[in-house]
């Protein structure tokens, strides 16, 4: 009889950079700082590559809500309010939805400097709580849906294959591999977003595998 420990994290970085480099063909790592080729490529790569791809679609595991508090400085012009935006441990990449119920809303993602710093906001005319809806930074590879998590491994084998191998032919095959597991996955995530499923912008699939 089999049986299976789903507690146990189904996938770690280190897991993700290794399907991608089983791809291309090149030597697995046994952590970010092992000293090897792949070991560096996967440690200036992985990051962006994954933020990315979040970016790229509304993807339900990666969505989050919050109420927005406005900041005690206002716009220089144009807005009244500052809202700014979730930073760590739940960076916003991107902003999806604002004002809740309020449709007609106006409002702008901007930076803003305040308190010293420069901070990243949304500026618009409406009240404290702010409602929004956004895409966050996800670190942990464990919290990706599966089919998520093989579209950014393609997308790693791809940006490796140009690292790694410099070959056109690798490298135009892990593009169409991206294509076709993007294409999967937002497929199957849209079924799962009911009367509010996103309408996705015309060309959606031109976002990933470059």
């Amino acid at each position: 009889r089999l049986i299976f420990n789903f507690e146990a994290p189904l996938m770690t970085l280190i897991d993700l950079c290794n399907e991608a480099l089983d791809l291309v063909g090149a030597s697995t790592i046994t952590s970010m700082a092992d000293g090897s080729p792949e070991a560096n490529v996967c440690q200036r790569v992985h990051g962006p590559v994954i933020d990315r791809v979040l970016r790229s679609y509304p993807w339900n595991c990666a969505q989050m809500r919050a109420l927005l508090t406005p900041l005690a400085t206002e716009p220089a012009h144009g807005f009244s309010q500052a809202f700014e935006l979730p930073a760590s441990p739940y960076r916003c990449l991107r902003v999806l939805e604002v004002g809740g119920a309020d449709t007609n809303l106006v409002w702008k993602v901007e930076s803003l400097a305040a308190g010293g710093a420069i901070k990243r906001v949304i500026l618009c005319d409406a009240p404290a709580p702010l409602p929004i809806t956004y895409i966050r930074r996800i670190t942990d590879p464990d919290e990706f849906d599966p089919l998520l998590a093989e579209v950014i491994i393609a997308e790693l084998a791809l940006r490796l294959t140009a690292k790694l191998t410099e070959s056109a032919s690798k490298a135009d095959a892990m593009r169409k591999l991206a294509q076709d597991r993007y294409q999967t996955a937002v497929q199957v995530d849209a079924r799962e977003q009911g009367a509010a499923a996103y309408t996705q912008d015309a060309g959606w699939l031109g976002a990933i595998g470059g």
